[in-house]
């Protein structure tokens, strides 16, 4: 009977090594960050007219799926894919979104863009906190 258990502990720990934790990337944290400012300040541009601001609203959504493409290729990334596509997917994403509505309405009032920063930087926060989680 020990013997048994001695083999299932034996598996087990294996099993467990060759799974392992989701690894703390500093490059990841920082790409982050910085993604996270260039969206706030493409945000914060939104009560002006958005042709002016159209390229890098564009060059905006380019990085963003870059990120996301390079964050899916990391072991045990699921949350951090999960909440990126949260923001870019065509249906629901909320800064796919905002950024349909201000090319729509050409400007957005103050208030609009403050409301929805808030949601993006839950998710840029978000994303932030689970890889400072991980094990380093």
């Amino acid at each position: 009977m020990v013997y048994y258990f001695t083999i299932c502990y034996c598996m087990f720990i294996s099993f467990s090594a060759c799974v392992g934790q989701a690894q703390y990337s500093d490059d990841a944290y920082k790409r982050t960050q910085r993604i996270r400012e260039e969206t706030l300040q493409i945000m914060n541009r939104a009560t002006e007219p958005f042709e002016n601001y159209k390229n890098s609203a564009q060059n905006l959504i380019y990085i963003l799926k870059y990120h996301y493409e390079e964050e899916k290729k990391r072991p045990q990334n699921k949350k951090n894919t999960e909440l990126l596509a949260q923001l870019l997917d065509e249906k629901q994403g909320k800064l796919h979104l905002f950024l349909e509505l201000w090319k729509e309405n050409e400007k957005l009032p103050v208030f609009t863009v403050v409301e929805q920063r808030k949601h993006i930087i839950h998710i840029f926060d978000n994303m932030l906190e689970n890889e400072k989680n991980k094990s380093q």
